[in-house]
């Protein structure tokens, strides 16, 4: 019962840290992904308004063989793949392949953004290159003439090996914390559970009959309220119990010092109490715990034990016990249901 109640606190508390560790995870990686492809996108950005001024240079010389040879040469130094494209769509340069093999750019989706003077961002799988890639657009424009697109990309391989060791340190760091926040949920739970315990334990040693238990509890909570009223009890329990215990043998004086034999008859027929007088007439056998029908063989004493039992109302007869004749008088005891007989002398006085 007590693992119970400590693993029932304690596992509710894994449960939660252990989805709160994986709610962290899942948005902090889609939030560190975010992030990375954003600011790279703008390293993209800025990159390209960079080399935005000498490509312009080499658009207004007409060299395409210059600017094919400027985009190979700097984009191993940038780490991004550059590609300028004509506002038709036709590719002039590109850092990677030969531009006259390459298909028209026209309809694509970052391309297009930019022919409509707008700085365009993509990611898609590139059939060029065969992998997927952040595109990352500028127009090269004068006096609103747009001359050409020029594009910066990068491989999203190299982005997703930075989010992975970003991924790793936040696995390390959130198992810390959800370690750290187990130790400390087992400890509070186990703080918790300690006067349930307790109360267990104490509540055990009463009901084997240790009314004298104690229990002391120093919290300051409900716990504390919890406890004195356990002391309460048990101390009146312990009152009730002695005060029992007195008017038991008070009775038990009471039943000896009575001169007619005298028997209660549970339920079940047994002889729940006899006293000596009883014993005298019925015989040793007359022990408690008997069947009466084994000690007092009469048919007499048997019938007023029945009628008073069916009836619920006193019942009188004189009936042979051994070779007594006695006067029987049997009463119906509700709250036992038991039946108490009195057998009495039949010369004396019959009690009204």
């Amino acid at each position: 019962m007590k693992r119970a109640i400590f693993l029932k606190i304690f596992g509710g508390q894994v449960v939660l840290i252990v989805l709160l560790s994986l709610l962290i995870l899942a948005f902090s990686f889609s939030s560190t992904r975010r992030h990375a492809e954003r600011t790279e996108a703008e390293r993209l950005e800025a990159l390209g308004r960079t080399l935005g001024v000498d490509v312009e240079a080499f658009l207004d010389a007409g060299d395409s063989a210059g600017l094919d040879g400027f985009l190979k040469t700097n984009a191993p130094r940038v780490g991004a793949r550059l590609t300028v494209i004509a506002p038709d769509g036709r590719v002039l340069g590109d850092s990677e392949r030969d531009p006259g093999t390459m298909e028209n750019h026209r309809y694509r989706p970052e391309v297009q953004a930019a022919i409509e003077g707008h700085v365009g961002r993509a990611e898609r799988f590139s059939m060029t290159v065969e992998a997927r890639m952040l595109y990352v657009t500028l127009p090269l424009a004068r006096d609103g003439q747009l001359k050409a697109v020029l594009r910066q990309s990068r491989y999203l391989s190299q982005i997703e090996g930075l989010l992975a060791r970003l991924r790793t340190s936040l696995w390390r760091a959130v198992l810390v914390m959800a370690v750290l926040a187990l130790g400390a949920a087992a400890a509070f739970s186990f703080h918790l559970t300690g006067p349930i315990r307790q109360l267990v334990g104490a509540a055990q040693r009463v009901a084997g009959g240790d009314f004298t238990t104690r229990i002391h509890v120093r919290r300051r909570d409900e716990f504390r309220t919890l406890g004195e009223s356990f002391n309460t009890m048990t101390l009146r329990l312990s009152e009730s119990f002695a005060d029992l215990t007195q008017r038991k043998e008070e009775l038990a004086n009471i039943v000896a010092s009575i001169r007619d034999g005298l028997a209660v008859v549970d339920r079940e027929g047994r002889l729940a109490v006899v006293n000596a007088a009883f014993k005298a007439l019925a015989g040793p056998e007359a022990a408690e715990g008997r069947l009466h029908w084994e000690v007092v063989r009469s048919a007499g004493f048997q019938e007023i034990v029945d009628r008073a039992r069916e009836t619920r109302s006193p019942q009188r007869a004189e009936f042979r016990v051994g070779e007594k004749t006695v006067r029987g008088t049997a009463c119906f005891l509700p709250r036992q249901d038991g039946v108490l007989v009195v057998l009495g002398d039949p010369a004396a006085p019959a009690v009204p």
